[in-house]
C-alpha cells in the first residue's frame, strides 16, 4: 500500500517512471486488474473495489476468485488477503473500514473511471496497457487454480 500526494498524482510522468510494484499498487491498480482479467481469460475470476467509508482512503481495485486475489503482489489467498488489508489500513487510519464491491464493467472503462475517481488509460503519461499485460506474465497461476 502506498499513498501519494496531490502534487504525486499530478505529475504524470513520474508517477508512470515509478517502478512496476509501487504503480501498481497507487494510480494503476485497475489498469493490472482488467490486464490480468484479459490475460487470465478465466470464467471464475471478477474485479472488485475496496471502496473505503466516508472520511478515509485507500481505494484498491484486485481481481479474485473463491481462492486466490491478484494484485501487484500476485496471487495471495482470499482471506489472507483482506485480513492483511484492512489490518494494515486499521494501523494507519484508526477506524478505517470499507466495503469490498464486485464490479461488472471494466476496470478502464469511462464508466468505472468516472464512478470511482481513477485515470482512463489514454490519461497516463504513456498507455500502461502493455506494461499491465507484461507485469501479468510475471506470475504463474496457483497450481490449485
Amino acid at each position: 500500500m502506498i499513498f501519494r500526494t496531490a502534487e504525486q498524482k499530478a505529475d504524470l510522468k513520474g508517477s508512470f517512471c515509478r517502478p512496476d510494484r509501487p504503480f501498481f499498487a497507487a494510480g494503476g491498480c485497475h489498469v493490472l486488474t482488467q490486464a490480468f482479467l484479459d490475460v487470465a481469460g478465466k470464467d471464475d475470476w471478477q474485479a472488485l473495489i475496496i471502496v473505503p467509508h466516508p472520511g478515509f482512503r485507500g481505494t484498491h481495485v484486485f481481481a479474485a476468485n473463491d481462492r486466490y486475489a491478484f494484485d501487484y503482489h500476485g496471487f495471495t489467498e482470499i482471506g489472507r488477503f483482506r485480513d492483511h488489508y484492512f489490518e494494515k489500513m486499521n494501523r494507519w487510519f484508526t477506524g478505517w473500514s470499507a466495503d469490498i464491491i464486485v464490479l461488472d464493467i471494466s476496470t478502464t472503462s469511462e464508466e468505472f473511471c468516472a464512478t470511482f475517481g481513477h485515470r482512463m488509460s489514454n490519461k497516463f503519461y504513456e498507455d500502461p496497457g502493455p506494461r499491465a499485460r507484461a507485469y501479468v506474465q510475471r506470475f504463474e497461476f496457483p497450481d490449485d487454480v
